[in-house]
């Protein structure tokens, strides 16, 4: 008698693997973390906006979030080290320029002289 499996919807799409994205959870074939796709569905970023700045599929969606649902502690601790991580970054390696510098740049300023 065969045995029953239960497939989720996250099974092909989903992957998990050491030294592949930091060894989290990420869309197969792509170095696009579940975590990201739950955090810019929290953020409203939408389904179609996904799509095309992402080049995601409906289904690469909804399998992330249906797997961040299932996983959401897990996600919650990756999501605040990695903010963690990136605010102790910028403390230590403060931009070189600041907002001010870089919003006095005039157009003709980046014009190429070839």
């Amino acid at each position: 008698m065969a045995e029953n499996k239960i497939l989720t919807i996250a099974e092909g799409i989903i992957s998990q693997r050491d030294g592949y994205c930091g060894g989290e959870p990420h869309i197969t074939g792509k170095r696009i973390k579940v975590r990201h796709i739950l955090e810019w569905h929290e953020e409203g970023v939408t389904e179609h906006e996904m799509i095309r700045e992402y080049h995601l599929t409906p289904l690469e969606i909804h399998a992330a979030l249906a797997y961040a649902y299932e996983h959401i502690g897990k996600l919650r601790t990756a999501i605040t080290t990695a903010n963690e991580f990136a605010e102790q970054f910028r403390q230590q390696h403060p931009p070189i320029l600041s907002q001010a510098s870089i919003d006095a740049i005039k157009p003709d300023d980046l014009e190429d002289d070839r």
